[in-house]
């Protein structure tokens, strides 16, 4: 054994000595290399931390720093501290190692003012109000001449009845307000007509310390009154135990924002946690909004570092170049080697070249393999007696070569089936299955239009499936009916969890819907209405053509638009405005492109006219451009969205024009989905039309005979679950 190491080894040395030049530029190459990489190394580290830094102290400190606000109500200790813990906990948890200060408070909601005496008139002038409380007010602000600290204790009723309330005002505020220390003034709730007044004494004015500290950002920022510029605002300072117990217990149902503001240290994030800290910002706001839906975030730390790591992508190329000269060093020194080594085994390399395959990549093979077809095609003879047929879902993309005179030059177009046909397609498949006598195919074939062969084939295998499930025999007309559904508009999720507020939503959503569809004369008859989940929707409106359609008309098509638009202006007429949400965009989506469709492709557009402005589609794909052709100006662009926003703003009043003028049938239609939850569309035509109520049979029970699998027939066994 160690014979043999000493063997290797000597044969190791003795060749190395005889390419004594090899090694040596091998030895250079490398020490050069590791020379380069290392001060690469170095210098790109010390580069990311000068970047960072003067980026970091580029930007305002008060930008830096993290203020959370959220809106919460009634205004109560309780309250107030559940949420300050959870935020508290959490930055703590996310963004505690960067940042140790925090400075907190509340401020409520706007009063109107008014002199005492006068609250009769409040609200007719420009003078509001509101109470703040905040930490380390101290710190930050001193009382000028003449002025005292309130006194918690004289915050009681007066003889009068009338709560009274001493706090400070700003410097700011006094000046253009005109208020002076001992002035008495009215506050009066906005929010309700119930609730009482309440005097404040104003005992003293604060001058800012420091105007340029985080502490008056955080009251600029969250705690200021939210009231416009045309209204002259006061602020009252309180201390926080008279913001809750006094003011909290008599306007129970005053909203407040509470805030806090978290101190970045800005020397505790280093160039390699930027992405530490770009993830706690965000996990921090993610997991404090999961719990308290009106929380806000303000920080630009997050956008710097963001902005910071782009610019490091790009700083890396010039340490990229370096790594290239590196490799081609090692490259050379290599090159070097092989050259040196195919000197003295030139036989060698002449036998390996004899062993050699072929050239050629997945391109080459794939053009030589049509160059032989071609060939093959245009040898054959007329009496030979071969015809080659060949199917393809994509005519766009062959070779024109492939389509001229001579080889393909017969195209045969399969549409998809017409009635007759799916009733063909429907008999063959249903073969395969046992059904009731009663079941019309061509009932079915009516009512799927649209249908391929492959959709037809998996209706049928659905509607078994159903039916082996409920444990029947054979396949009955409603198995048939609820697979058409499955197929058109997804399985229904039962077992999502939704709240009744949700229901109710998705209910007069789906009865917008509907109710425009109704009034519709162009629009195809409603097959059924659900709220139940269904696919990627939590309700929908389907709708069949009676008879199937090659060509739709401009009345049909604002048809469609305004059906789309029913769900949203349906949530808006009975919700309100701020209530709307996000669940139209599929709506809204198609609209858009109904829209489109009718002004760049169909030519419906009277100021456009009868012209195609279609883009170009065509798939980079078998040596496509990847250049994209403009077929219209900047101006004509204009005009086409110009148009599409006229037809969807129109579709959009006709909705709300129907709805509310149908606004009953509305609420009665949007009650019986939420008691039954699916419609037929023959239901809603007699509780809409012929205002006759809903009133379904109970279920038939199937006898023990009928009872079995319908899939016998396809090989299949149901499992039967209890």
């Amino acid at each position: 054994m160690l014979s043999d190491f000493i063997t290797t080894w000597k044969f190791v040395i003795k060749r190395s000595l005889s390419h004594a030049r090899l090694l040596v530029s091998v030895v250079i190459g490398v020490l050069l290399a590791a020379a380069i990489l290392s001060g690469t190394v170095i210098y790109f580290n010390s580069l990311k931390e000068i970047a960072l830094d003067t980026s970091l102290d580029a930007m305002p400190g008060n930008d830096l720093d993290i203020v959370t606000k959220t809106v919460r109500g009634p205004t109560t200790v309780v309250e107030y501290e559940k949420v300050s813990n959870l935020i508290i906990g959490e930055a703590t948890r996310n963004i505690g190692w960067f940042s140790k200060n925090l400075i907190s408070g509340g401020s409520s909601a706007t009063f109107f003012l008014t002199a005492p005496g006068k609250e009769d008139q409040a609200g007719k002038d420009n003078a509001r109000a509101y109470f703040l409380f905040s930490s380390d007010l101290n710190d930050h602000a001193g009382l000028i001449d003449g002025g005292r600290i309130p006194d918690n204790s004289n915050n009681q009723l007066d003889q009068n009845s009338t709560l009274v309330i001493e706090a400070l005002i700003s410097e700011e505020a006094a000046w253009e307000s005109g208020i002076e220390i001992g002035d008495t003034l009215s506050v009066v709730p906005f929010w309700s007509d119930e609730l009482d007044r309440a005097n404040v004494v104003v005992t003293g004015v604060l001058r800012k310390l420091n105007s340029d500290t985080n502490f008056w950002y955080l009251n600029e920022l969250v705690f200021s009154a939210n009231t416009g510029d045309s209204f002259r605002t006061v602020p009252f300072y309180v201390s926080k135990d008279t913001y809750f117990q006094i003011l909290g217990k008599s306007f129970a149902n005053m909203d407040t924002n509470y805030g806090w503001m978290f101190d970045v240290q800005k020397d505790l994030i280093s160039a390699d946690k930027a992405q530490d800290g770009i993830r706690s910002i965000e996990l921090f706001e993610s997991a404090v909004r999961a719990q308290l839906p009106n929380y806000r975030q303000f920080t630009s730390l997050d956008e710097l570092l963001v902005d910071y790591e782009k610019r490091l992508f790009f700083s890396k190329l010039p340490m990229f170049v370096l790594l290239v000269l590196v490799a081609v060093v090692v490259l050379y020194y290599i090159v070097t080697l092989s050259g040196l080594l195919i000197e003295r085994q030139k036989g060698e390399i002449a036998l390996l070249r004899s062993r050699g395959a072929g050239l050629g990549g997945g391109n080459d093979e794939r053009e030589q393999t049509l160059n032989q077809l071609l060939v093959e095609m245009d040898g054959f003879e007329t009496n030979e007696g071969v015809i080659i047929i060949a199917a393809t879902n994509r005519p766009d993309v062959l070779d024109p070569a492939l389509l001229r005179p001579g080889r393909f030059d017969r195209q045969v177009v399969v549409s998809l089936p017409d009635i007759l046909g799916r009733e063909k397609i429907l008999k063959v498949h249903a073969k395969k299955i046992s059904m009731v006598p009663e079941i019309s195919l061509r009932t079915i074939a009516r009512g799927t239009p649209g249908f391929s062969g492959a959709d037809l084939a998996n209706l049928v295998n659905e509607s078994a499936l159903l039916a082996a499930r409920k444990g029947k025999r054979i396949v009955t007309p409603q198995e048939f009916e609820e697979a058409r559904d499955k197929v058109l508009m997804g399985a229904e999720k039962r077992s999502m969890v939704q709240t009744e507020d949700d229901k109710k939503l998705t209910a007069y959503h789906e009865a917008g819907h509907a109710i425009v569809s109704l009034n519709e004369k162009a629009d195809d008859p409603i097959h059924k209405a659900t709220i139940l989940p269904r696919g990627r929707a939590l309700g929908m409106v389907m709708t069949l053509p009676e008879r199937d359609k090659y060509s739709k008309s401009r009345e049909y098509m604002k048809s469609q638009i305004s059906k789309a638009m029913g769900g949203r202006v349906a949530e808006e007429i009975i919700f309100g405005h701020d209530k709307v949400t996000s669940g139209a965009r599929q709506d809204i989506k198609m609209a858009t492109a109904e829209a489109r469709h009718m002004v760049t492709e169909a030519g419906m557009s009277e100021l456009l006219g009868p012209l195609a402005y279609g883009e170009n589609q065509d798939e980079v794909f078998l040596g496509r451009s990847v250049a994209r052709n403009q077929q219209m100006s900047e101006e004509t662009a204009k005009k086409v969205d110009l148009e599409i926003k006229k037809l969807v703003d129109e579709g959009y009043q006709k909705a709300k024009r129907i709805l509310t003028e149908k606004i009953e049938d509305l609420h009665k239609l949007a009650k019986n989905l939420l008691l039954y939850e699916t419609l037929t569309g023959e239901e809603i035509r007699d509780l809409i039309l012929k205002n006759e109520p809903i009133e379904r049979a109970k279920d038939e029970d199937f006898s023990e005979e009928e009872k079995g699998s319908a899939l016998g027939s396809m090989g299949l066994k149901p499992k039967i679950v209890h």
